[in-house]
């Protein structure tokens, strides 16, 4: 596992974080809230995920939780909503318009999974947001850049 560094993030306060859970109707898992809380809108290092199929797809960055740094989780969840997804609760996005999202059960979140803009499907990465992170890793035949921050080729 990669220890994972976050680019671009602000902190948001207990404040925000509740207030956006109170919109949803939900409680956000301790893992998520402790990232979210340091690295609001973030961008991970390493940031590729595999879908169980093994196909690889990247985590671009986290949506924020603050309505003022544009798309935010509260308006993505209702255009998730709007599509039909009343489930799912978008936390990150990747560079093409799909997201990482909580899946919800009646007692919270109980799934991460993520959701195809283009076709509405949705597959279940893994349990636990703290499963999603250590699962991260760079992509294969990375960019100069990726390989240059995991330090292993010279660019």
């Amino acid at each position: 596992m990669h220890e994972v560094r976050w680019n671009y993030g602000n902190a948001v306060s207990d404040e925000t974080i509740r207030a956006v859970e109170s919109r949803l109707g939900i409680v956000f898992p301790a893992d998520y809230r402790d990232v979210v809380s340091r690295h609001d809108g973030g961008r991970p290092r390493p940031h590729a995920v595999d879908l169980p199929s093994g196909r690889e797809v990247v985590l671009e960055r986290l949506l924020p939780l603050d309505a003022d740094r544009g798309e935010d989780v509260v308006q993505t969840a209702a255009l998730l909503r709007g599509r039909g997804a009343w489930r799912l609760v978008p936390f990150a996005r990747d560079p093409f318009g799909n997201f990482f999202c909580f899946r919800c059960a009646r007692h919270g979140p109980d799934a991460i999974v993520y959701w195809e803009h283009e076709t509405g499907g949705v597959t279940t990465i893994c349990k636990t947001f703290s499963d999603l992170l250590a699962s991260l890793h760079f992509p294969r035949g990375g960019s100069t850049s990726d390989r240059a921050v995991r330090g292993s080729e010279p660019t």
